[in-house]
């Protein structure tokens, strides 16, 4: 056995190994970037639900108006 096929096999191998953990890195950090996207996009819908909701709070239905939704089956 020659000792440059030797060798050029080893550099293959670990060049391989090199890509295949950077290819892995690369997926992982994708991923992690797609998900605190979402989570932001969590984030902004929850702030503006809660927005709505203390807007409802701050203004409540007067008990006429409840009334009126308890009859119609809307409350």
């Amino acid at each position: 056995m020659n000792w440059m096929t030797l060798i050029g096999g080893f550099v293959k191998f670990f060049a391989e190994a090199i890509a295949a953990i950077r290819d892995w890195k690369l997926i992982a950090a994708g991923e992690a970037r797609g998900r605190a996207g979402s989570d932001v996009a969590h984030a902004r819908a929850a702030a503006e639900r809660d927005d709505e909701m203390r807007r409802i709070a701050d203004k409540p239905p007067g008990r006429v108006e409840i009334d009126k939704r308890l009859e119609e089956g809307s409350a």
